[in-house]
């Protein structure tokens, strides 16, 4: 029995990392569309030999798009709710990005987003949101 698990774990770990191979062989961000999943906080062997360890990865569809620290896929996170979002709906030049021209809808937390630990993210209070260009909520 010991050596039908080592036998099966073994032929499990080949197919996962010819699966890791072949994904991770697709150009590392294709412009466009946003990933459909973010994973972070992990310990994700790459089979990269110059980086062979990761903390998360993005995912769109069946192919990985990124791969890096938490925070570097933050701002990719952050990047597919705003422009990334507004370009896959075609309103990009209504919306996705703070310009002069573009509906104002605006969160305005306590803390930088992209300057704090992702596992602080949760303590950020809203101070300020904005939608349609009218002020919804205000703590300040």
């Amino acid at each position: 029995m010991d050596s039908t698990r080592v036998l099966l774990n073994s032929v499990w770990a080949a197919a996962l990392s010819l699966a890791c191979v072949l994904l991770l062989s697709e150009p590392v961000r294709a412009a466009g569309a946003p990933p459909s999943l973010i994973l972070r906080n992990g310990r994700i062997y790459t089979l990269d030999p110059a980086r062979p360890w990761a903390q998360a990865i993005a995912v769109r569809g069946t192919r990985i798009v990124a791969v890096g620290t938490d925070e570097s896929i933050l701002g990719l996170a952050l990047r597919a709710y705003t422009l990334d979002a507004a370009f896959a709906s075609r309103a990009e030049k209504q919306e996705g990005s703070i310009e002069a021209g573009k509906m104002a809808d605006i969160v305005l937390f306590s803390k930088n987003l992209l300057e704090i630990p992702p596992n602080d993210i949760p303590s950020a209070q809203v101070l300020l949101t904005v939608a349609g260009g009218r002020v919804v909520y205000r703590k300040l």
